[in-house]
């Protein structure tokens, strides 16, 4: 059977950004910390299936720190870990929120900064945008402008052009 890919949301380097400080890994290896940096992923792929077309073109920082906190927690596990350590509840407990997070995207209370692969791409904030050089409504395509000193534009990525 194979094995579909998931999406790279993070990537080794983002462990030790994110996660815990590099000494924490010394005991795993790059095999280990890739292994659970693709289970995280494809955790998130699938609480993002129902409400996201796969794979997503971008995302954010928020979901980044979300999956790292999952393969942290993961990796130390695997590792081995003392429960009652300092600093190994924190991670248990950033493990809880990440799992808790994913839940409320998937029911829909939670709307995470993230691109979509459907025509326009769904999903990301509403994207307030000033500018003192003046864009026209033509340029921007159904979002709302009022000028003020400048012009300020409302609506979501699509709409502002962003890809």
């Amino acid at each position: 059977m194979a094995v579909i890919a998931p999406t790279p949301y993070a990537v080794i380097a983002d462990l030790t950004l994110y996660g815990a400080p590099a000494a924490a890994f010394t005991a795993t290896s790059t095999t280990q910390q890739q292994a659970v940096l693709d289970a995280a992923n494809a955790l998130v792929d699938g609480y993002f299936a129902d409400k996201f077309v796969l794979p997503l073109l971008s995302w954010g920082k928020d979901l980044v720190k979300h999956v790292v906190a999952i393969a942290t927690y993961d990796l130390i596990v695997v590792r081995g870990s003392n429960p009652t350590a300092p600093g190994n509840e924190d991670l248990h407990a950033r493990w809880e929120a990440a799992l808790k997070w994913l839940q409320g995207v998937s029911d829909g209370k939670i709307k995470p900064n993230v691109i979509d692969n459907s025509a326009g791409g769904i999903g990301g904030p509403t994207v307030l945008q000033a500018s003192t050089q003046g864009t026209s409504q033509a340029a921007i395509s159904g979002a709302q402008s009022q000028n003020v000193q400048g012009t300020v534009v409302t609506g979501p990525p699509s709409l502002r052009g962003w890809k």
